[in-house]
């Protein structure tokens, strides 16, 4: 598991507990690698990447992806109101143009679909 954080990560003992791999990076190098999460891995050497967190980040992991040629999905945040895909109020923007509910459709999409 890989995880990027601006200065502070929480809740690293509850993962590291679970998963045979932590790394962690920092954007001011208070902890652990000092950079991006992105630059942590190669995603050729995973059969798939997933992927939540700010937009920026997730576009970048999805490009990285793209170009090793991994599948990547993410997991995308949107304030939902009605929960069935009636209020069109998390809708987001596929690439083709066609309009997807986040709380109907995902919360995960291929990343190919929505960046």
């Amino acid at each position: 598991m890989f995880f990027g954080f601006r200065d502070k990560p929480y809740c690293m003992e509850e993962y590291r507990s679970i998963a045979n791999l932590v790394k962690v990076s920092t954007d001011t190098g208070a902890v652990g690698f000092h950079g991006f999460v992105t630059q942590l891995y190669d995603p050729a050497d995973y059969d798939a990447v997933l992927v939540c967190g700010p937009t920026v980040m997730m576009k970048n992991a999805a490009r990285l992806c793209a170009e090793k040629h991994t599948p990547c999905f993410v997991s995308l945040e949107k304030k939902m109101a009605c929960g069935i895909g009636a209020c069109l109020g998390c809708t987001c923007e596929t690439k083709s143009g066609e309009g997807k509910s986040v709380c109907k459709n995902g919360p995960v999409f291929d990343a190919t679909e929505v960046f």
